[in-house]
């Protein structure tokens, strides 16, 4: 950086002439960077240390010599990590920056007793006048300034936030079905005051959950898949650096689907019915959902009309695939199908009505001709 330095000669009589040279050269006048009142010479904008010659002058008298002025340069205090500090309600945080004094060169002969002072908005901070750093447990902008053995100071400003401890102000638990075929999907969701949500599968310690299988996160929900049974959740708040004090507990349930035995394929003869009648096992004994019942709902590939398509069984005559959707009072769905075969009737076997056998001949010697019959005695 660049600072004005305040250089000052003192003549035995008439006034002083201020050079760069030791020799020759031109008197300084006012005009920037030097500015000259008096005897007095001020440099602006000086960065580095340099020499002036001051002369006497009195009337067309001047010293037989310039003398020697050194403005000097001190550097001055740094001040680092100043980052912006957030501190939760109730508690503190210590400022804590990285100060270097920069004072080796002690050219005013004198040494600061208390180069650090913090002060905010109103004003100084009561007792902190000698401390580097500074415990803090409101927000606002705390200013900090050093000065070193140089009479050189610098400031800096640190930012404080006050975030409130955050808490769950709700949770939503969720349910899924789970049948033979596959877990159930679950979706879970909590709300906090201030801040995000993050899940944990225990009240207090363990790491928090991340947004991999079987888990998915997306805002303040948790997404669970392929849940074999029930399980507990936790939900903690987090709104900054603050944490809620505990954690929610959120229940993700997981129902049982119904049940269906399935049939083999029916084979009926053409004209006649059969009764599709499946063994069906609802599981339903938490009504989740409420108090809906048991529905039954048939319903056929072909899009044929089925009497009586709620009840538990049904009686066709038709050649079709038959699906039975099962919802139990969990609101859990399973579904199968169902394969019915109709065969034509064969026409009546021909056959001579009278014939003769010679002795020793059986009724097995009686041959229609068809390959596929049955004898009657009627």
């Amino acid at each position: 950086g660049t600072s004005t330095v305040t250089l000052l000669a003192t003549p035995s009589a008439g006034t002083v002439r201020w050079y760069t040279s030791a020799t020759e050269g031109t008197a300084l006048v006012n005009g920037f960077p030097y500015e000259i009142v008096g005897n007095t010479l001020y440099i602006n904008n000086l960065a580095e240390n340099a020499t002036f010659y001051a002369e006497a002058v009195n009337g067309n008298c001047v010293s037989a010599s310039r003398t020697a002025v050194t403005a000097t340069i001190n550097p001055s205090p740094t001040i680092s990590n100043l980052e912006p500090i957030t501190i939760c309600a109730g508690s503190t945080a210590e400022i804590a920056p990285s100060i270097v004094l920069n004072d080796s060169q002690n050219d005013y002969g004198r040494v600061i007793a208390s180069p650090y002072e913090w002060t905010t908005a109103n004003g100084e901070i009561t007792g902190a006048s000698d401390e580097e750093t500074l415990t803090v447990s409101t927000s606002g902008v705390y200013t900090l300034t050093v000065t070193n053995n140089n009479g050189c100071s610098a400031s800096r400003d640190f930012t404080v936030t006050l975030n409130a401890i955050p808490t769950i102000t709700e949770t939503t638990g969720g349910g899924g079905c789970v049948s033979q075929y596959s877990g159930a999907f679950v979706a879970i969701s909590a709300t906090p005051s201030a801040g995000t949500v993050k899940w944990y599968t225990a009240p207090t310690g363990g790491t928090a959950l991340e947004n991999e299988y079987p888990y998915g996160i997306s805002g303040n929900t948790l997404y669970i898949n392929d849940m074999i049974v029930s399980a507990t959740f936790y939900a903690e708040a987090v709104n900054g650096s603050c944490v809620s004090s505990t954690r929610s507990e959120v229940t993700a349930s997981v129902f049982q689907s119904p049940q269906i035995e399935g049939l083999s394929p029916a084979y009926i003869c053409e004209g006649n019915s059969v009764t599709l009648n499946p063994l069906v096992i609802l599981n339903d004994v938490t009504q989740f959902r409420g108090e809906s019942p048991n529905v039954y709902q048939w319903s056929a590939y072909s899009g044929a009309t089925i009497a009586d398509a709620t009840s538990s069984s049904i009686t066709v005559n038709q050649e079709d695939t038959y699906v039975l959707t099962v919802t139990n009072n969990n609101g859990c769905t399973t579904s199968q199908t169902f394969e019915v075969y109709v065969n034509p009737r064969p026409d009546a076997p021909i056959a001579t009505a009278t014939q003769n056998f010679t002795t020793g001949a059986t009724v097995a010697d009686l041959m229609p001709n068809t390959e596929e019959f049955y004898w009657y005695a009627s």
